[in-house]
This record gives structure tokens, sequence and C-alpha cells, in this order.
């Protein structure tokens, strides 16, 4: 018998993400991995802003038969509450339609679930209404998904969050890890965070973008069955096994990574909303001079968007360093640069997907230097637990890290003991990823649906 087909009719899957593309792509993946796994129709539905996104073209035109995208209108908040709250005021209606449309569909096909992103629960009372059951999808680790669900039982016992905070199967958190909104009490975020994860146990299961391998010790603890909160299921790493092709520009640094030595380059990228300082621009421009590394740049994090990337390089930098690396102000198709034979190492802000992504198709080690947002708690997993990373060091009272120490990192990455233990590391935790349990965990979820339905 078909995947996802039973006497009753195929299965179909209605999803809701939050606005950002970080949160859209690993749950594009979930709905392709449902479609051509398991024979599971999905509507996907995603925030007009992101609609009108260059990215989103690419990601729908890759998206399997069988997944339709529909896009929310905006929602009336701006700003912060947003972003944490895309699926507030206005959109509610509209995933109201959509839901009821699927509910009352003529074509055979049974709505077994609505999947909400982690910062969508104000959609599981529409949910609830329509007669639908929810499951939230966390597109981070476990390690951000335990701080969440314990943070409504600190906060109501804590006036002050102690330091470290120490949560079941996961590394002590101090204080500056935490991402900010969580030490920002009394602030419109943290006001909106809270409700959200104040929710979660509503929901019938979590789905989590990661894998037993990458939070062995969390993944014990959240194997098992716990009054109040949800069973949860680890559906990563949610990285698409061939990227998507943008055909629209071609993609001069995957020719000049093609004359390249293998595993001589040093990729460089700090996500979509990476912030740099013109002063910690210049000192990593000198520090990757000094170390004699060869590199890709993808150079966006500025302090204001109307800035020049190249105008904050020191002067003579780029004619310098010529032979040597590449400087890229705008989109990098991330993935195919992770999986090409020249790159042999990673600077990245630690976001959950980059790191997905590295471990998946790159195999390469990293070196950790977090933003912003859970990044610090993802170089923790990195650096401490896992040992696929290395950290800066040197980072001055300015906030500044001097040139010296990013020279001395990414020359230990490339030819120290260090580097050397983290790229055997990180190929055994590829290994890891690839040996298929969350695809098995997959198929149950898929079967606990069909069986809900019977």
């Amino acid at each position: 018998m078909e995947a996802g087909r039973d006497h009753g009719g195929r299965l179909h899957v209605a999803m809701v993400s939050s606005s950002g593309i970080g949160h859209l792509t690993p749950l594009a993946e979930l709905a392709r991995r449902l479609a051509l796994r398991h024979g599971v129709s999905v509507t996907l539905m995603v925030s007009a802003a992101d609609s009108s996104s260059p990215f989103y073209s690419t990601l729908v035109d890759s998206l399997p038969p069988g997944v339709s995208a529909v896009a929310l209108p905006e929602s009336a908040l701006s700003g912060p509450a947003a972003a944490a709250s895309m699926t507030s005021n206005v959109s509610l209606p509209a995933v109201r339609r959509v839901l009821e449309g699927l509910k009352q569909s003529t074509t055979g096909e049974r709505l077994a679930a609505l999947i909400v992103d982690f910062f969508g629960t104000d959609v599981f009372e529409v949910a609830a209404d329509v007669g639908v059951p929810s499951f939230l999808f966390f597109p981070s680790n476990l390690f951000l998904l335990s701080l969440s669900l314990h943070l409504p039982v600190m906060h109501d016992a804590m006036p002050q969050l102690r330091d470290p905070v120490e949560l079941p199967g996961c590394l002590p958190l101090f204080f500056n890890d935490l991402p900010e909104v969580v030490r920002s009490r009394g602030t419109e975020g943290y006001e909106i965070l809270l409700r959200h994860v104040r929710r979660y146990e509503k929901a019938e299961g979590i789905l989590v973008n990661s894998f037993r391998a990458m939070e062995a010790e969390a993944a014990t603890i959240f194997s098992e069955r716990k009054p109040g909160r949800p069973p949860v299921y680890l559906v990563g790493p949610l990285v698409p096994e061939e990227p998507p092709r943008d055909t629209s520009s071609p993609s001069l640094c995957l020719e000049w990574l093609d004359e390249q030595p293998n595993g001589s380059v040093l990729y460089i990228c700090l996500g979509s909303l990476g912030v740099l300082s013109d002063e910690q621009v210049k000192e990593m421009a000198f520090g990757l001079e000094e170390s004699g590394q060869s590199f890709l740049w993808v150079l966006g994090g500025l302090v204001t968007e109307d800035e020049d990337p190249v105008g904050c390089l020191p002067p003579g930098f780029l004619e310098r360093t010529k032979g040597a690396g590449r400087v890229l102000t705008s989109w990098a198709p991330q993935l195919r640069i992770l999986r090409h034979r020249a790159v042999g190492g990673f600077l990245t802000h630690c976001g959950w997907n980059s790191v997905q992504e590295c471990v998946v198709q790159g195999r390469v080690p990293m070196i950790a230097w977090p933003l912003y947002a859970e990044q610090s708690m993802n170089a923790l997993i990195l650096v401490e637990r896992l040992g696929v990373a290395i950290r800066t060091e040197g980072q001055g009272e300015d906030g500044v890290v001097r040139r010296e120490a990013i020279s001395a990192a990414v020359v230990e990455l490339n030819k120290g003991e260090r580097g050397r233990a983290a790229r055997e590391r990180v190929r055994a935790l590829h290994a890891a990823a690839e040996e298929g349990a969350s695809s098995e965990v997959l198929a149950d979820v898929v079967a606990a649906w069909k069986s809900k339905l019977n």
C-alpha cells in the first residue's frame, strides 16, 4: 500500500510559517519530505512579505507536486511584534478560510493536521475551532526547546534568572549565552515570546529540526513522555539533498571555487541579518589577510543597510588579496558552496539552518561567531558538546574581535590540532545524520495521523 494512502483517502497537512526565510526554509523541506516520501499532500501558508522575496520564487519552484504554497495577508503589526506574532490579527481569518476549505474538500483527501511554526501559536485556537489537530514545528534545537518549555516556570518562580541556567540534558547556560529576548524581561518581545511558549503544551506533538547524534543527552530526556509536555519528534536535519537551482543569476563564485585546490578555502557568511560594525569588518579583513588563508567572504553585515559593504574594507584589501580570496556583497548559493570540494572550513554566525547545512552538505569544521537570537546557545553545542567548531578569542571591551585573534583561529582551523579534531568529528556527525533515524520518526508521525483518522 502506498505511504499516506488507505481506504479513507490521501492525507493532507496544512502548515503555517512565521515570517522570515530562516523559518520558511526548513518547514518547506519538511513539506517536501512529507510529499515525496510519505505521499502526503501539503498546503504551505507563508507571509506576504516572504512571498515577495526572490528566494521565495526559487524555493517554491523547487517544491514537488503535492505541495502548494499560499501567501497570507500581511499582519497589521510591525517591527519585533510582527516578527514574533506573524499570524496575529489580519492573517488569522485567512488561515481559517484555508483550513475550512481543506476540511470541506471534495477531492477525497483528509485534513490530518496543522503544523505551526513556533511563533505561530495564535493559530492553535483557529485549528481547534475547525477541528484540526495542531502540531508545533520547532526549527531550532532541543537546547532552545528546553529553555522555551522551562521559561514560564522560571518566569513565575524567579524574579531574576539564575546564572547559570541549568536544563536537563543540556549545557549550563550563562546569562550572556541566553537569547537577548529572554534576558529582556518586561519588553514587548519578551511578553510575546512568553505568550507563545505558554501555549506549547496545547500542541499534540512538537516536530524538532534536530537529530539524536547532534544532541544525544537532550534527546534521551525528551524521548521520555512527561505529563503536560507534548511528545517530541526529531525530524531533522531538514536540509535538501539537492540544493535548489537559481537559474536567474550565474554563480561566478562557484566558477572561482572550481579553480581552487581541495579543502583550501574558508567560507565566511554571517547570515542575512548579521550586523558587524565598520571596525569589526576591518579587523576581520586584516585577520584574513594575515592568516594567508584563501577565502570566500559573503559580506553583508553592516551598521546600516545603505552603506557600501566594500567601502568598509581596509584600503587596498581587495587588490592585495585578489589572488587568494573573493568578496561577495549579495546573495550566495550557500548549499552549493558548502558542498564544494574546495571549501575546507566555515566561519558562521551559528544560525541553526547554516549549522545543519554545514553538517549535511559541507562536512567541514566551523569557526563559531554567534551574533543574535539563540546563536550563542548553538555555538555552545558546536564547541563544547560536539567539538566540531572552535571560537575566536580576544574580544575587546568594545566588543570587537581583533585581527590577531581572527588570524589565529583561521590558522588553527586549517592547520592546528583542534581544527583536525573538529574535521574528524564533523565527518562522524555527518555520517550519523545520514543513518535515517529521523526518516523513521517522520514515518511514525504520519502513521499516527492515519490511525487517528481511521
